[in-house]
């Protein structure tokens, strides 16, 4: 399972969490500056486990102009194979949007869990301004 696709702005406010050694607070925007990173944020629940107890995922983060899935005009922003023991996982993305042009996207997270050989996803609209 795949929980919603958050987003997130660095900070140093007191409320801010720290996820992968960067101090974050949840963005209650879709309008994100060219000219600055998106990070993205996601959960992962009921991984499969092999025989001796280890998880493995892929997942993948995918911009689409407009608000269409993913396709032939999709851009990878993102891309990593995890391994380890938990059920559960979280992960950050930072991902660097300043190539792309100002617009509306299709921003989708999918993430395929290796044992299971299944993939989850969730998608939300961002909108890239100009820098």
């Amino acid at each position: 399972m795949l929980s919603d696709v958050e987003f997130l702005l660095p900070s140093n406010a007191k409320s801010s969490i720290e996820i992968d050694g960067v101090k974050v607070i949840a963005s209650p925007f879709d309008a994100v500056p060219g000219d600055r990173p998106l990070f993205v944020y996601w959960q992962m629940y009921n991984l499969t486990k092999d025989i001796a107890g280890k998880t493995a995922y892929h997942s993948r983060v995918l911009l689409t102009p407009g608000e269409a899935g993913p396709g032939d005009g999709s851009t990878v922003v993102y891309e990593k194979d995890h391994t380890g023991q938990d059920e559960s996982a979280s992960e950050l993305a930072r991902i660097d949007v300043h190539a792309l042009g100002k617009g509306l996207y299709t921003l989708t997270v999918e993430v395929t869990d290796r044992k299971m050989v299944r993939t989850f996803s969730g998608s939300r609209l961002v909108r890239l301004t100009g820098d």
